[in-house]
């Protein structure tokens, strides 16, 4: 599951982890939608299939990374999002179902709330998945 990977490769930056809460003995970074009881901050992650190419072969997609804070100041928020671009931009990763896994940066910064004590940074990245089931059939 792209999602998961994606999480693994953020989880495991000990800069950005320092940013974000813990939940359930993990760092706060969840896919969708973070639990009611998750405490600021933290990090969401969603992906948005669009359409897939070439018979199947290659999956276009639509990632949106979030940075969800509230407070007094935005420098933990600012750092954490540099690091998310720098973690994800233009690099390549794999997972059970697809052999190679490209993300690109699209877009991103800060967001404007009513509430002037809201942080949400957002990022938005497109990628491209060749299936495994497609390559192994070459």
């Amino acid at each position: 599951m792209i999602e998961e990977t994606i999480m693994d490769a953020l989880k495991v930056d000990v800069v950005l982890i320092s940013k974000v809460t813990t939940y359930a003995s993990s760092p706060a970074i969840f896919t969708e939608l973070a639990p009611q009881s998750a405490e600021f901050p933290y990090i969401t992650i969603n992906i948005t299939r669009n359409q897939t190419i070439g018979d199947l072969m290659l999956q276009d997609m639509s990632l949106m990374v979030d940075y969800w804070g509230y407070g007094a100041t935005r420098t933990n928020a600012r750092i954490a999002s540099e690091r998310i671009e720098f973690l994800l931009e233009n690099k390549q990763f794999t997972d059970d179902r697809y052999s190679s896994i490209r993300i690109w940066f699209y877009s991103g910064g800060w967001v404007e709330d009513t509430d002037p004590r809201a942080i949400h940074y957002n990022h938005q990245f497109t990628v491209r998945a060749c299936r495994k089931k497609w390559i192994n059939q070459l």
